[in-house]
Order: structure tokens, then sequence, then C-alpha cells
């Protein structure tokens, strides 16, 4: 075990093993660095939303969502490894309609995690730069929240919610310790770790490795063939070294 992404760091660096993965985003940049490493990073499953705990309203819903920079917020919460949600920000616009609406401040929860903090002050900026002002949410002091930032299932998301990325477990694997059939990668390829039971019961080989194909007995077999035409061999050679001595 290792008891900090250094240390996890540090054993891909000495070739004490092969794959690292759930590395924390900062780190990005050192994995990167490191020769014969490829970094890689897959969809961890959840998403970062938003969501107006009062009454839906989609009007603000919309406008909120312009006011937020997805790309740049994947940039500076997860350090770049994530997904944006698809929706184009457009500060200008938001500004100009949240000018119509009559409160323009609210209260927003936000997670206590380090990548939820993160997100919820780049999300507070951006709605203060379109003129939507917020302050923290503090159940312990009875400050109820008008909107939520929460951290929930990709494929779980709630028709009213506002969504902003998804954030994904950052992965390394040495390229210098493939052997046998498989080739070194030579462009970037998507790898997915951790399956489910059920899924990894239904994987299927696309093509069965070189040297697989046969099965243990069919390799003793063999050997003990082998081990026949030696020992016939062997008994000839003594013959004819026996004849020629005479």
């Amino acid at each position: 075990t290792y008891p900090n992404a250094d240390s996890l760091i540090a054993a891909l660096s000495h070739r004490d093993v092969d794959v690292i993965s759930g590395v924390p985003y900062s780190d990005v940049g050192r994995l990167e660095a490191m020769s014969k490493v490829t970094v890689d990073h897959a969809g961890d499953g959840t998403e970062y939303v938003l969501r107006f705990e009062s009454h839906p309203n989609f009007h603000l819903n919309r406008v909120v969502s312009l006011a937020i920079d997805r790309v740049a917020l994947v940039a500076d919460a997860v350090n770049g490894v994530g997904t944006p949600a698809a929706i184009t920000a457009q500060p200008g616009l938001a500004r100009r309609e949240l000018l119509a609406e009559p409160a323009r401040e609210t209260s927003i929860a936000i997670p206590t995690d380090a990548v939820g903090q993160r997100v919820g002050a780049f999300v507070r900026k951006a709605l203060a730069a379109a003129g939507w002002h917020t302050s923290i949410a503090d159940p312990g002091t009875g400050v109820a929240a008008g909107l939520r930032l929460e951290r929930v299932a990709a494929d779980r998301v709630p028709a009213d919610a506002i969504p902003l990325l998804q954030p994904d477990l950052l992965q390394a694997f040495r390229t210098d310790n493939v052997t046998g059939f498989l080739r070194e990668p030579s462009q970037r390829s998507l790898v997915v770790f951790g399956p489910t039971v059920d899924q990894y019961s239904s994987i299927v080989a696309a093509q069965r490795p070189p040297g697989e194909q046969l099965s243990n007995a069919a390799y003793v077999i063999g050997a003990i063939v082998l081990l026949a035409l030696c020992g016939a061999a062997y008994w000839i050679a003594s013959r004819f070294r026996r004849r020629f001595a005479t």
C-alpha cells in the first residue's frame, strides 16, 4: 500500500508498479513530465450541478447557466482532468438579463470537499461578474440555501439542475514495460478501469493473444513428445558411438 500520492507516483517512477489511478488532479503536470509514462483520465461517473432549492425557475436556470464558463471551470477546479458540460457561456447576455431580475442576491450551499470548494468559488466569482451576488449558506446560522452545488451520479442528474462538469479519475501507466503480444501505444486511447462484477463476467477478448490458443494439457503433451525425441536421438547417437569405438 502507498500512504499518499507522492509515494504512489514514486512507485510508478521507479517501475515498482505499471499503472496508478485516482491521483490528485494537481499532480497531472508532474505525471505528464515523467519519461515513458502516458497520462490518461476517464469519467468517474459523477457530475457537479447547480440547483435552485426553491421552486424551479427555468429563466433563472438559463441565465445562471449562461454566466458560467465550463471550460475555464474544468481548467481551474480540476486542472483540466474532467469534461465540461456542453453549454457555451455568454456572460454578457447573462448580465443583461439579470439586470431585469428584482432580486439578484442569494445564498449558496457548497460541498466541503476540496474539489467542491474550488468549483463553488469559481461559480460564485462567475455569478458575481454577471451581477448575481451570493453568500455562503450555513445551516448552523439558520441561513437557508437558495442555490445548491452538489455532486450527483452522472446518470441521475435532476431535470431542473444546471450541469457544470464531470470530474475524471487521473490515471497513468508506463509504456516501457509492455511485453509479449502488446505493442507500445502510439496514440492516446481510452483505458477503462474497475468494471462491475456483472460487466467483468461479460467481457470477451476480441482476439486471443498468441500463446493462449493451446491448453496446458497440449503443452504437457508437447513436452513429453519433445523429451521422447531427445531420448531417441541420444539412443541413436550412443549406438553410433559404440559401433565406432568397436
